[in-house]
């Protein structure tokens, strides 16, 4: 029976954090997948889905109702796009669930075959060539451009163009399609790499025992196999009917043995075929993944985004053949060592710097059983708060000098700490407390607790003014600095500025004001208006419980990613600069950083950790 031998290229799209596209390359399958979430974690929900698919298509797959359930048994409510082709014999079935497009070439005729959910089955011709395009893909592309495109070009030109094209819509994110066409239609045989027997050859059972020599080598295998070379099947068909009346016992056995050698010999001869089929889906694979590497090597110094993105496809790509491909094997070593040569290139594209916090404060050491619960940096000055002890800290930073600055009822539950030059602000239940630093001298108590606030939750101060953030009011309090104190309490954000800060973990002050959130944003505010802050190129995407930490004197923004076990450093348009990965039980719960000492803070523990930035 003749089967397919095809050539699959791929096109896959921009990606982002709610929109992810990727091809399937499996031994004996092929497809794509697109998946949309609003979640952000389109990327993790994508590789999952894929990988799922690519165990499902691994077993055998002979039928139309076996490819359906295949598609069925992956989908789920952020797939827009999944699109199975199965070459069976020489007939190729094709599922489609959700939105995409199947189109066929064959000639100069390039026909729409499928545009909705369904399934299609049919015999191919050699020079066939199939496009199957997710939901991204042929919302993006025109009728026109992928008939241009088609015309005169290799099913390899045609995927590099469709790429180039993809990248260049601005609808086209998530976008995937694969190319794959009908090389030729070969016979089982030479599909297999068997050549036909001569009338006079080998008895197939003589291989058999080269090929288990292992198992049967108290036999002395080889001086079987040499005597039986010597004999010819007429004299060893005389033989065994020799034997047959005889010994019809040991003719019984020999013929048990046959059998089982037959069978031996028909379930390799299988085995090889269908991993032949895996070796070929896997070289195409790796020389994607290979392409893709060198791709993104060479567009890192003209954009780091691109860059990042195209070794992520190539991370994407061999997913699936790292789950399913035995590590021991040729094909498995080979895809481990490029999967490394991808992460070691993504670490460098990513910046990532590994490190183990060193302590570098415990603040039980001025006094006993004292624990760090929230700090503040103004230049070389840390201002830090005990809040069980009820006792306010200056660490001077250069010369890790403690002493301590106030302490009793006042500090009692202190929540939070602002620290300037000259002062440092204590936020309590019951108001602010100021202490200043010249003579560690408590002022009278200029800011009481207002019955407007609700949940108050951070206090910062910048300009000579003072912001108190109160989750349980989504709003932000602005106490003016005069000659003789603060003013009454004030709105910081416009009227019109309605939002959601119930789940914000902290705030801080360079002129605009910046919160982060236990939900994964980062929020800033100018002049009593948002701004939006989109984070560009952070993988994976920012977690759960952030903290946000800059200032005037800083470049950047770091933002603590606890779930994900990092600091990601920013620039102030939200592009990413690099980021700073910890190991182990690490959990701080507060950061500060120090570009003029080159030091990032945490608070962890009840002290102070600290790593160099680089």
């Amino acid at each position: 029976m003749p089967f397919i031998r095809g050539v699959a290229s791929s096109v896959v799209g921009k990606t982002d954090e709610n929109h992810w596209g990727q091809v399937l390359l499996a031994p004996t399958a092929y497809g794509i997948i697109e998946i949309e979430d609003a979640d952000g974690i389109a990327r993790q929900r994508g590789v999952q889905v894929l990988t799922k698919l690519t165990r499902q298509v691994n077993r055998d797959i002979v039928s139309m109702a076996d490819v359906r359930e295949a598609a069925e048994s992956v989908w789920e409510e952020s797939a827009k796009t999944v699109i199975l082709l199965v070459p069976v014999g020489s007939v190729v079935y094709l599922v489609l669930k959700g939105v995409g497009s199947v189109f066929l070439k064959r000639g100069e005729s390039l026909s729409h075959l499928m545009g909705e959910e369904g399934a299609i089955s049919g015999e191919v011709q050699p020079g066939d060539v199939f496009l199957l395009a997710s939901a991204g893909f042929t919302a993006a592309m025109t009728s026109e451009e992928l008939s241009q495109v088609f015309d005169n070009l290799s099913p390899q030109e045609v995927s590099e163009k469709l790429t180039v094209l993809l990248h260049g819509k601005e609808n086209g994110r998530g976008g995937a399609a694969l190319i794959f066409s009908v090389a030729e239609l070969v016979s089982q045989d030479i599909a297999s790499g068997e050549e036909e027997e001569p009338p006079q050859a080998r008895a197939p059972f003589i291989e058999t025992l080269k090929r288990t020599h292992g198992f049967f080598r108290k036999m002395n295998v080889r001086r079987i196999v040499a005597r039986a070379r010597r004999i010819s099947v007429k004299t060893l068909f005389h033989r065994m009917l020799l034997v047959r009346e005889r010994r019809p016992r040991l003719a019984m056995v020999v013929a048990l043995v046959f059998l089982l050698f037959f069978g031996v010999s028909v379930f390799l001869g299988i085995r090889r075929q269908t991993m032949s089929k895996r070796n070929v889906a896997a070289e195409s694979t790796m020389s994607d993944a290979q392409h893709l590497l060198e791709e993104g090597q060479a567009l890192m110094d003209l954009n780091a985004v691109k860059g990042r993105e195209r070794l992520h496809e190539a991370k994407d790509l061999l997913e699936p053949l790292l789950a399913t491909l035995p590590e021991r094997s040729e094909e498995g070593k080979a895809v481990r060592e490029l999967s490394k040569q991808i992460e070691d290139n993504l670490t460098q594209a990513l910046r990532i710097v590994r490190f183990e916090p060193q302590l570098f404060f415990d603040v039980s050491l001025i006094k006993k059983d004292a624990r760090v619960s929230a700090f503040s940096v103004a230049g070389d000055t840390m201002g830090i708060i005990d809040g069980n002890g009820e006792t306010v800290y200056r660490l001077m930073l250069p010369t890790k000098n403690g002493q301590v600055m106030a302490g009793g009822e006042p500090f009692a539950q202190a929540i939070s700490v602002a620290a300037t030059v000259e002062d440092i602000y204590v936020l309590t239940g019951d108001g602010i407390e100021t202490i200043r630093t010249e003579d560690k001298k408590v002022l009278p108590a200029a800011i009481r607790r207002d019955s407007a606030w609700g949940n108050v939750q951070a206090v910062a101060a910048y300009g000579g003014n003072l912001y108190v953030l109160d989750t349980g009011k989504s709003r932000i309090w602005k106490y003016v600095g005069t000659d003789t104190g603060f003013s009454s309490l004030r709105e910081y954000l416009n009227p019109d500025t309605l939002l959601d800060l119930s789940r914000a973990t902290g705030m801080v002050i360079d002129g605009s004001v910046w919160a982060a959130t236990a939900d994964g944003r980062v929020l800033r505010f100018t002049q009593g208006k948002e701004q939006s802050y989109d984070p560009q190129g952070v993988e994976p995407v920012l977690g759960s419980n952030l903290s946000v930490y800059t200032s005037d004197a800083e470049e950047f923004v770091y933002v603590s990613d606890p779930q994900n076990t990092r600091v990601v450093v920013l620039d102030k348009d939200g592009m990413y600069i690099s980021q700073y990965a910890w190991e182990g039980s690490f959990s701080p719960t507060g950061i500060a950083a120090s570009e003029s000492l080159k030091k990032l803070f945490f608070v962890a523990d009840g002290k102070i950790y600290a790593t160099d930035l680089k």
